[in-house]
């Protein structure tokens, strides 16, 4: 008889769970849970968890180790993050607890409880994170379940589907759809709703059949989405140019009406999109998603062989939803070459601070055990909240004191002391310095 160790590490609101799992690789010895008796419900995967009603969003991060001076190498486990959204998927607000299944075949290798973040005012799941064997995610499952009597509902998460589709991100610059330009070419309204029909008139990447193509968007006239269509207000309007991330599925092109968010986290959203072209000055929102595009698509159509410095260059120069998205494309590919590039951007002198609070962000999730408790990035960052800094500086070192807050890698102390010191910059406003005072009630 064969048996499997595992240690599984569920991490929610900065609390490391270990349970050691000990389990039959034969099934000799597999659990009948009343949920397997009954089914585990529908299957969600990216492109079936829309008409269930959920919105997912599924991050996988290998594991390093550091041992002397060797380079870090992978420990095998994986770091899964499932993030839910809401407003795009209101059926999360249902689900009240969630576990881990590990299958093979009918039989339940593993069914253990996964901690779960709420959202607050009882809407249902946030987030969920933990770390398991990549040899096991093939066969895992997350299991969602609804509360109440009688019988609830349940839904299964494949895990290994998602993690498929987080491979294919990485390898297509973190985009799985096509990233198109279109205009605006008939509007039928009536009803207290609009129907727009556009048609595509530049791909930045994507099929290049799709230019000429049309699609069409359905939305209330006083700009909130219906069924998960785009939002905007003012409705649109004939001769609008838009910039859509569209999805071609059995010959029918449809909007993802989701923005481009990288690591299940509101704080690091590379763009908005759809983003509609404004005849005023100043629209910053469509001129960041514009340069975003087109570099994406200088990317795509650059040599493989090429690709590392052409998003390097990025990073360095690039809008920050540029750079934000060339680090974490470079972040997708090999992972000793991106850590050694981000460690050594870090200590360039000609770099904004904000450019490289950017870097520290994904320096701190793809190499999280060397870098994120590291003393190096904690000296960093007393020199960095001493110096004189931008409105854009501010901005972005405050969303990484919030994140630090959020899951604490110094002890309170340290952390109190750098908040403070950052409090006597004189380019932070009323609003920041409220942020501030929240991060302190929050690590102490």
């Amino acid at each position: 008889m064969k048996f499997l160790v595992m240690f599984l590490v569920t991490l929610v609101a900065g609390v490391a769970l270990v349970i050691p799992v000990v389990a039959s690789a034969e099934g000799d010895r597999t659990l009948s849970p009343p949920l397997v008796q009954r089914g585990i419900g529908a299957v969600l995967t990216p492109d079936t968890m829309g008409k269930h009603g959920f919105s997912i969003r599924c991050k996988f991060i290998d594991h390093t180790i550091t041992e002397g001076a060797r380079p870090a190498r992978p420990t095998g486990l994986v770091l899964v993050q499932v993030a839910f959204d809401p407003e795009k998927g209101q059926a999360i607000s249902k689900i009240e607890s969630a576990t881990l299944q590990v299958r093979e075949g009918d039989k339940i290798l593993l069914h253990v409880p996964v901690r779960t973040s709420s959202y607050p005012r009882g809407r249902g799941i946030s987030w969920i994170q933990f770390s398991i064997h990549k040899e096991m995610l093939a066969k895992a499952h997350l299991v969602l379940d609804e509360g109440g009597e009688g019988r609830p509902a349940s839904f299964c998460v494949d895990l290994h589907t998602f993690y498929k589709a987080d491979e294919k991100v990485g390898g297509d610059l973190l985009l799985r759809d096509n990233l198109v330009e279109a205009k605006v070419t008939k509007v039928l309204a009536g009803g207290g709703r609009y129907r727009a029909t556009s048609e595509v008139t530049h791909v930045f990447k994507g099929a290049s059949d799709l230019v000429g193509k049309t699609f069409e968007m359905t939305a209330n006239a006083s700009g909130e989405s219906v069924l998960g269509a785009a939002a905007f207000t003012p409705p649109l309007r004939v001769g609008d140019r838009v910039i859509w991330l569209l999805r071609r599925e059995e010959g029918t092109l449809h909007h993802v009406p989701e923005g481009v968010q990288v690591g299940g986290t509101r704080h690091l959203g590379i763009v908005r999109l759809p983003q509609r072209e404004s005849k005023s000055d100043g629209d910053s929102a469509y001129a960041e998603a514009l340069a975003w595009a087109k570099a994406v698509e200088r990317t795509v159509k650059a040599p493989a062989d090429n690709r590392f410095e052409l998003l390097r260059q990025f990073a360095e120069e690039g809008t920050r939803s540029t750079a934000l998205w060339a680090m974490e494309a470079l972040a997708q590919g090999d992972h000793e070459r991106s850590v050694a590039w981000l460690r050594a951007f870090l200590q360039r002198k000609d770099a904004a601070v904000w450019r490289k609070t950017l870097a520290d962000q994904v320096l701190a999730r793809i190499a999280e055990t060397e870098w994120s408790p590291s003393p190096e990035r904690l000296r960093l960052f007393q020199t960095w909240v001493g110096e004189t800094l931008s409105t854009r500086d501010v901005e972005e070192l405050l969303r990484s004191l919030d994140l630090m807050a959020q899951h604490p890698p110094f002890p309170s102390p340290m952390l109190t002391a750098l908040l403070d010191r950052f409090s006597k910059s004189p380019r932070l406003s009323a609003k920041d310095r409220e942020w501030l005072d929240r991060l302190r009630a929050r690590i102490r």
